[in-house]
């Protein structure tokens, strides 16, 4: 998908919305007027439905006013380095260039919810389960790796990824950063708040930019990107 494209989806998405009040503003004012009351009540519904509006103007016009062959490039670092959107059930990861090639969906079942890895035409199904303290714990690849997540960890480090044969810590430090290391070397940082201005023709000023300072396995950087999911859900 492209970011042109993502814009493009929130745009039908808050128009969709928009119509939804709309319609629900029509139905119950026709209900009032048979009834002889006052049409205030509506207004709100109205009013909503002229907001969402907007911002379905706003996201057209952005996809429209979009040029993907602008983009900068930021591979010449030769890190990874990917830009968080989300919409509805689904978190994207962009590259720089405004592609992207992965992303996570949230699915809700009886047996609670589970999250699935699209990169390419490969899948993956994550485990999820959530405790009363909010702590979470996720199992991927047959139970093969396994994720502890606690929001309320001790000296900031809010959880761990276990491999077969490696373990990564995660650590959430004061200005907005989230850190993956193993034995004291970062493996990937999560930023929010920062963005270069080259990219901010593509992206918005808030996005969270992740970046992986150390080539690592599909596997273990799938299980860095569904963590992020996970803390930020």
């Amino acid at each position: 998908m492209s970011i042109k494209m993502f814009y493009y989806k929130l745009g039908n998405q808050s128009l969709n919305i928009s119509l939804f009040f709309t319609m629900i503003s029509i139905i119950i004012s026709i209900f009032l007027a048979e009834h002889n009351k006052p049409l205030a009540s509506c207004f709100l519904l109205l009013s909503l439905s002229i907001f969402y509006y907007m911002i379905h103007l706003y996201y057209f016009k952005k996809s429209v006013r979009l040029n993907i062959k602008n983009g900068y490039n930021y591979g010449k670092s030769g890190l990874d380095v990917f830009l968080i959107e989300k919409a509805s059930s689904y978190t994207y990861f962009f590259q720089p260039d405004g592609t992207a090639n992965i992303k996570i969906q949230l699915k809700h079942t009886l047996k609670g919810p589970y999250l699935v890895y699209f990169e390419n035409n490969r899948v993956m199904f994550m485990k999820i389960r959530k405790k009363n303290d909010r702590s979470i714990t996720f199992t991927f690849n047959d139970g093969k790796v396994i994720g502890h997540i606690d929001p309320k960890g001790k000296k900031n480090i809010i959880g761990e990824i276990i491999f077969p044969q490696n373990i990564f810590k995660i650590k959430r430090l004061p200005n907005r950063e989230i850190v993956f290391y193993n034995k004291y070397r970062q493996l990937a940082v999560s930023k929010k708040g920062w963005l270069p201005l080259d990219w901010t023709s593509f992206f918005r000023l808030n996005t969270p930019v992740v970046t992986f300072q150390e080539k690592l396995t599909s596997t273990e950087k799938a299980a860095i990107l569904l963590a992020l999911v996970c803390i930020e859900r």
